[in-house]
């Protein structure tokens, strides 16, 4: 934290979890996400004392992981293809797997955070049949928890 006051003798830090500190520029550590009322005392020389307070919000890091290979042979491990992170928002979401000529094979606008397989492709192709071996092209656009939105692409494997 920068302190920007002039002419303080001491300084009153309160980081909003409990902890304080009287250090001029403070570095402070947060144990959890939330949102924080940061608030810094002022007092001069003679005894003044100037408050300024501000709110600091501690979000869950940024990640995002799309595995580049799946089995889809119904044996409960890597069976379904999905993108899974940190901060991807539900609205606006959306899955697309590319067969090689650039067709669409498999569309999703579903996404659940805490089950991501859920809606995920399942190596079927529109119509029922399973794809072949091969590698498939996927495409996501998402916003993330401060609404900007993510386009991210790359290549999945279909393997027996």
């Amino acid at each position: 934290f920068t302190n920007l006051s002039e002419f303080a003798l001491s300084y009153l830090w309160s980081f909003g979890d409990g902890d304080s500190t009287s250090n001029e520029n403070p570095m402070h550590w947060y144990l959890s996400i939330g949102a924080y009322v940061v608030s810094l005392i002022a007092v001069s020389d003679k005894g003044c004392k100037d408050t300024v307070s501000s709110s600091v919000v501690i979000r869950d890091e940024y990640t995002f992981y799309a595995p580049n290979a799946i089995t889809p042979d119904n044996d409960e491990s890597n069976d379904v293809f999905y993108v899974l992170g940190n901060e991807i928002s539900s609205k606006d979401f959306h899955l697309y797997i590319l067969d090689r000529w650039g067709g669409v094979i498999f569309e999703t606008d579903k996404y659940e955070k805490d089950q991501p397989a859920k809606y995920g492709w399942n190596g079927s192709l529109k119509g029922g049949s399973i794809a072949s071996i091969g590698s498939y092209t996927w495409f996501v656009k998402y916003y993330d928890g401060d609404g900007i939105q993510h386009d991210k692409s790359g290549v999945v494997n279909v393997i027996r």
